[in-house]
């Protein structure tokens, strides 16, 4: 009993001494947590998306940098995700300011990329339609989406190329995620490893407007669509203090219900609005740029300098929580250290050609030609610009309708992934033009690439217009490389004579309209060429002419050219050519940098003559018949020249001296030289042998040279050297002021610039040019007025032009 008792006591003590060194201590450790600092609240940044309102971002940005405030993680949708991901690599406020300013916006939001990137076979064709359309079992039909963004991956791909070799956003300076969207089942799919430009480029694709991204085989679209402002995934990653930038979409009122856009619009809206409303409420700090920003669309890219200055305005507003932010952090000793993202200069060990939903190209053809046209070796590191130049080599033949890159580390070193987007073999095209020196018309053109064989192009252009006009063309390369090609031409064309003989012949008062006289040429070649890079190429080959002047008695004769009884003057040749072209312009219309130089040696032979006189007792009409007829006394000496030498060289230089201002310079210098005559004299040569002088439209015949004053090929010589001086000023968005002055002189033989600056050899126009880039192409009108040989003063004229040309 008493042994039972004791036991009892000793268990008691004991229990009731453990129990008071336990929670000592336990007391103890409260008390020492307690006395230890609070851990430092990790700081998020949420940006939604906005279309080019997102660019306000960058104003909060500065403020953010210019405080000193550390942020632990990001999150961002559409253009939020793009700002977030370059600041998340390390770029600072100011630096995505000057990256703004530098982008092409017209070309970033287009199919578009400048001129000077595609390959020289294709220039001619690039740009120059109102619509492209893709053919699918024989129709043309609609895209799915509009824009492919070729040229916005490029601008993706070289801000991200410090950054290539990291395929785990939280290993960026600072943790990432971007929200995208899944088309099939509509849920949100966080971007938070692979390709850091390719996810940019997901969260960004507009449906209907971009094309969806492939990653990890779903089809992605903007994470708008789903969760346009991520705050909930920034408490997720471990944010204990979230600050949000926000330009999405509010309701409309009543008032502004009237459009079916903002109709539509609304109707999509309710679900963001709502969501929003849930992630507002995990927002300490939320910088709403709605109201500032009202009047400015998403497309607005062009007005970004506004955008970024109220976006820095309305961030100064919350000046106070930021700094108390900051604060906190200094006091935390948890300040942002300067961040410098050095390029690691890491070598590729291999480059796979892959399609763009991700799958090996196994076709050894295609595979031949992508290995002989990528110039870049293994084992060797290549900055952005060289990588983005290969690409543009393979995006310029036109074979593939979008052309990027990504990487990963494979496991041997840093892979290189080229994604090819298979263009649609045929492509139907239209465009319409008016002008008020020959006619309105619409081109309709059909396009089939790699009929017959493989890396081929066939072409046929008809320009249905009281002018009638139709060329096709058909080439192939035939080097593994796609360098040397061979190619076919025919071309037909009629149009209304310029030809300023023709009108003081017909009517001996330049003030009158002229007789309607036509000529109508047809033009076959077979050539073989090179092409030395995609910006310029030599050509040889042998071509069959044919020209016909005929005055047209009847709406069909004006129309497709057949008149035989009125026909005055019909000329058949053959040629031998050797041509070389350079063109390295921004674009087709209105280019700002680069050159188009040109230069041909063309042999004519077996000329043919075929005279018939029409003009019964009409003066004008003998006058006419006397000026085409080589055996007149209009030609000294008389009689058929036998074959014929030409040669000409032709620029045209646009030179930027400021972001709205370049100057251009064009020069032509040719002569014609016969068998029979030689260059010197006053004798005969064939119309087609003659350089047009005349015309400031901007795709005109090679051999003719532009001249402010004069209509298209007005003014035509044997021999010449002329100058064209302009100063393109841009003031506002497609509007373009050209004060234009232009030069030029009858050549002396051979010495083609004996006569310049000689009194009565002079011929000088001068005048003004506005253009505008429309939506339907180039809209030209041009004021001026000329004086040629002999101090003959031409009346004043007005030129409009509408649209893209044949």
């Amino acid at each position: 009993m008493y042994y039972r008792e004791a036991t009892y006591k000793f268990l008691l003590s004991t229990s009731l001494f453990y129990i008071l060194v336990v929670c000592g201590a336990t007391c103890f450790a409260q008390n020492q947590i307690a006395a230890q600092p609070k851990s430092q609240p990790k700081i998020g940044l949420a940006l939604s998306g906005g279309g080019a309102k997102g660019l306000a971002y960058i104003g909060l940005l500065k403020k953010i940098d210019s405080l000193g405030i550390k942020v632990s993680y990001i999150t961002g949708t559409s253009m939020g995700g793009v700002i977030g991901s370059l600041y998340a690599m390390g770029y600072s406020g100011r630096q995505l300011e000057d990256i703004v300013k530098r982008i092409n916006w017209n070309l970033a939001l287009s199919n578009n990329v400048p001129l000077s990137q595609i390959n020289i076979e294709e220039k001619d064709e690039y740009g120059r339609y109102l619509l492209e359309l893709p053919i699918h079992k024989g129709k043309p039909s609609i895209p799915i989406s509009i824009i492919e963004g070729q040229y916005l991956s490029e601008v993706l791909n070289t801000y991200t190329y410090p950054a290539r070799n990291i395929t785990d956003f939280s290993k960026l300076f600072i943790p990432l995620q971007i929200t995208t969207s899944n088309i099939i089942d509509g849920k949100v799919v966080m971007q938070k490893s692979g390709s850091l430009p390719l996810a940019m480029r997901a969260t960004m694709a507009i449906p209907a407007v971009f094309t969806s991204v492939y990653i990890d085989d779903k089809i992605l679209v903007d994470g708008g669509v789903t969760r346009n402002y991520p705050a909930a995934e920034l408490r997720n990653m471990g944010a204990d203090y979230v600050i949000g930038g926000y330009t999405g979409f509010h309701l409309l009122k009543e008032k502004e219900l009237e459009s079916p856009f903002n109709l539509l619009m609304q109707t999509m809206s309710f679900g963001e609005v709502e969501d929003f409303g849930k992630q507002k409420s995990q927002t300490n700090l939320l910088i709403d740029y709605t109201e500032v920003l009202a009047g400015i669309s998403a497309a607005d890219f062009s007005r970004y300098n506004k955008i970024m200055k109220r976006g820095e305005i309305e961030a100064e507003k919350y000046l106070p929580q930021l700094i108390k932010i900051a604060e906190q952090q200094k006091a935390d000793h948890n300040t942002a250290a300067p961040q410098h993202f050095e390029t690691a200069k890491t070598p590729v060990v291999k480059y796979n050609f892959i399609t763009n939903r991700n799958k090996q190209i196994t076709d050894t053809a295609e595979l031949d030609m992508l290995q002989h046209v990528w110039k870049l070796d293994t084992g060797k590191y290549y900055d952005a610009a060289t990588v983005n130049n290969n690409i543009r080599e393979i995006f310029g033949t036109r074979f593939y309708d979008k052309v990027f890159y990504t990487f990963n580390n494979g496991t041997k070193g840093l892979e290189m992934d080229i994604h090819l987007k298979k263009g649609t073999k045929g492509h139907f095209k239209t465009a319409v033009h008016y002008d008020t020196d020959q006619s309105a018309g619409i081109i309709l053109n059909y396009t089939y690439y790699n009929l017959l064989f493989n890396r081929s192009r066939f072409l046929v252009t008809v320009d249905a217009t009281e002018r009638f006009k139709v060329r096709t063309n058909y080439y192939k390369f035939i080097s593994p490389d796609n360098k040397l090609w061979v190619r076919g031409d025919a071309e037909y064309r009629n149009l209304k004579s310029n030809d300023l003989l023709l009108s003081l012949f017909s009517v001996k008062d330049l003030n009158s309209p002229p007789p309607d006289y036509f000529i109508r040429s047809v033009k076959t070649s077979a050539s073989v060429g090179y092409s030395f890079n995609h910006s310029m190429y030599a050509q040889a080959g042998i071509s069959y002419e044919l020209e016909d002047v005929y005055k047209a008695k009847s709406i069909v004769s004006k129309v497709i050219g057949v008149d035989e009884r009125n026909t005055v003057y019909r000329h058949y040749n053959e040629a031998f050519f050797l041509k070389f072209v350079q063109n390295s312009t921004s674009s087709a219309y209105y280019p700002v940098s680069g050159n188009k130089l040109e230069s041909e040696f063309k042999y004519t032979f077996d000329n043919r003559l075929k005279l018939n006189n029409i003009a019964g007792t009409d003066t004008n009409e003998i006058d006419i018949y006397q000026y085409l007829n080589p055996q007149s006394n209009l030609y000294t000496p008389k009689g058929l020249p036998g074959n014929i030498t030409r040669f000409y060289v032709k620029d045209e230089i646009a030179l930027p001296l400021t972001p709205a201002i370049s100057l251009k310079i064009g020069v032509l210098t040719g002569f014609n030289s016969s068998s029979r005559f030689g260059a010197n004299g006053n004798n005969f040569f064939y119309l087609n042998n003659n350089f047009g002088l005349g015309g400031t439209d901007q795709r005109d015949l090679y051999s003719n040279q532009g001249f402010i004053g004069l209509r298209q090929g007005e003014l035509p010589f044997r021999g010449l050297t002329a100058f064209n001086f302009s100063a393109q000023y841009n003031p506002i968005k497609n509007i373009y002021f050209i004060p234009m002055l232009s030069y030029a002189a009858e050549s002396n033989g051979y010495n083609t610039v004996a006569n310049l600056f000689k009194k009565g050899h002079d011929n000088i126009g001068y005048g003004l040019h506005l253009g505008y880039m429309s939506v339907i192409g180039p809209v030209d009108f041009v004021i001026s007025k000329s004086t040629i040989v002999n101090e003959i003063s031409l009346p004043w004229r007005a030129y409009l032009s509408l649209g893209y040309k044949f």
